[in-house]
């Protein structure tokens, strides 16, 4: 495969929790981020035929949701061959602001994935209780997370840089523990806030 072909390379990765959904994650960054509301080429096409019911961008990846008479299994290569092509032409893509949506669809990935079996075996949990406009996040820790002296740890490091390498408009995160009158806590930051 050459460097340029390997530039546009993409994967699907299916969705535990929704089948009607994949993320297509991409070695190269793409366009912009947000709701896809314009592309260029056969993929542009599908979108303006509303094949898809949402199309959500993040820095690497593009979470599309397919409509209901319609399969992965019969139009999953025709969708990867319009996002390559489209990957070819970054100045054509258009998108609306979606933060909150995106920030709740790659935090419930991120939490149903690897880092959340982590934080599962472990004892405990982290559920999202808030996600604002701003790209602000407050979330709740719970079980052995709630008294872990290296919660702050686990949350910066499995949790924040995670989401931080994912999206670009992640703003600043709190946490609070479960069933205990506490005021959020913000976590130590070692990454900037937002990158742009």
């Amino acid at each position: 495969m050459s460097t340029t072909s390997a530039a546009f390379a993409v994967h699907a990765e299916q969705v535990d929790h929704d089948p009607r959904a994949l993320r297509w994650v991409s070695m190269s960054t793409l366009p912009g981020t947000g709701r896809l509301v314009r592309c260029p080429g056969s993929l542009g096409e599908l979108l303006d035929q509303d094949w898809f019911t949402d199309a959500l961008a993040e820095r690497h990846g593009l979470w599309l949701w397919l409509r209901d008479d319609l399969s992965w299994s019969g139009v999953g290569q025709q969708v990867r061959r319009g996002l390559v092509g489209a990957l070819r032409a970054p100045d054509q893509w258009g998108f609306e602001d979606a933060t909150e949506d995106l920030i709740r669809v790659v935090l419930r990935d991120v939490l149903a994935g690897e880092t959340g079996e982590y934080i599962r075996s472990h004892g405990g949990n982290i559920e999202p209780t808030r996600i604002s406009a701003d790209g602000s996040v407050e979330l709740e820790l719970s079980g052995a997370c709630s008294d872990c002296p290296a919660r702050g740890i686990t949350l910066h490091d499995r949790v924040e840089s995670v989401l931080r390498e994912r999206l670009t408009d992640l703003g600043e995160i709190s946490w609070h523990n479960a069933h205990r009158e506490s005021s959020p806590q913000r976590l130590f930051h070692l990454l900037p806030t937002r990158r742009r």
